[in-house]
């Protein structure tokens, strides 16, 4: 028995006191989150639609200094209406079909004070920036020929 409780009490040592290993490896951990977020803004229709009013100006081909009045009236029946004016007061307008495939417009007008003379009108429409330039140019008759920068009214 004397032995035993030696014995007993080793055992009890032990077992309330014990050696563990540790090691002390430092890991950086990251917590990272990723939002993804989608704003779509659907638009049906162009913000400066073909139809409507436009005012700018023109040059004449070869004058790079003055520039004078010019307005479209495009109506959606496929017709439309030039007006143009110049330093001197003289007016004049035309009347005739156009067509806009993708952004290239295009009219044949016939002037309205000038029997025979029929302009073709070659255009870019920039639907956003709101902006119809191009030429005008005589196809029968006389006239000059002339570079114009309209905008779209609201």
């Amino acid at each position: 028995m004397k032995l035993l409780l030696p014995g007993l009490l080793v055992l009890f040592f032990c077992s309330i006191f014990s050696c563990t290993k540790t090691n002390n490896v430092k890991t950086t951990v990251y917590d990272t989150t990723t939002v993804v977020v989608r704003d779509t803004v659907y638009q049906t229709s162009p913000r400066n639609p073909i139809v409507g009013l436009w005012i700018g100006t023109f040059k004449v081909d070869g004058d790079a200094t003055d520039s004078f009045y010019y307005s479209f009236n495009i109506d959606a029946n496929g017709q439309m209406i030039s007006i143009d004016a110049d330093a001197a007061g003289n007016s004049a307008s035309g009347a005739g079909p156009w067509q806009l495939n993708g952004t290239a417009f295009t009219a044949s007008l016939s002037a309205l004070g000038a029997p025979g003379n029929v302009q073709g009108i070659t255009a870019s429409y920039d639907s956003v920036g709101g902006t119809l330039s191009g030429q005008n140019n005589y196809t029968q008759g006389s006239g000059l020929n002339t570079t114009f920068l309209l905008l779209r009214t609201q």
